[in-house]
């Protein structure tokens, strides 16, 4: 279920389940990972980077990162650096 805001809809999510549907989508969605294995699974593709851990109180998030090599810059000639998906989780140690 998707949910779209505007100035006169203030209809939010009213379940846990509904809420928790919505953040996945905020996470990541189907482009994403579309792209991930059109330009990191395959021979010689870019990188799947992982972003700088950042704190948000008790919870830790670390976007992942990746090339989209469909688009080039003019000027530059480099592809834009692209948000995959985001790991939320409360530790961020390396240690298990």
């Amino acid at each position: 279920m998707k949910y779209k805001l505007n100035k006169t809809d203030t209809h939010m999510p009213s379940n846990a389940a509904d809420q928790i549907i919505t953040l996945e989508e905020l996470l990541f969605n189907s482009k994403q990972i579309r792209d991930i294995k059109r330009f990191c699974c395959v021979n010689n593709g870019q990188v799947l980077g992982m972003y700088k851990t950042s704190n948000l109180g008790e919870f830790h998030v670390t976007p992942t990162v990746y090339k989209d090599i469909s688009v080039v810059n003019r000027l530059t000639g480099e592809s834009p650096i692209c948000f995959g998906p985001t790991l939320i989780h409360t530790n961020s140690t390396t240690k298990a």
